[in-house]
């Protein structure tokens, strides 16, 4: 299937598909924040959520021995902790 990195998809009992992120578990044992995400029914929804947090892997994976503090964070994943990560904070 031509979609994003570590997107999957699953049929629930009630016949639908919903779909999935799942990163490797040698990032999530390594020390990646994120683990399996729910992307919701809507396939453009989660092709675009899929590759919001491809990207964000593929970052971490670039800057593995930096610090991670806003990864660590309870706000992480939230607005205020995008525009952070935006600013560059």
């Amino acid at each position: 299937m031509n979609w994003p990195r570590y997107m999957m998809e699953k049929r629930l009992s009630d016949g639908s598909i919903a779909y999935y992120w799942n990163p490797h578990k040698r990032d999530t044992t390594g020390g990646f924040s994120i683990g399996r995400e729910p992307l919701g029914k809507d396939y453009g929804g989660a092709i675009a959520r899929a590759g919001e947090l491809n990207q964000h892997l593929d970052d971490w994976r670039t800057g593995r021995g930096e610090s991670k503090t806003l990864d660590l964070s309870p706000a992480h994943g939230t607005l205020k902790w995008m525009v952070a990560v935006y600013k560059g904070a």
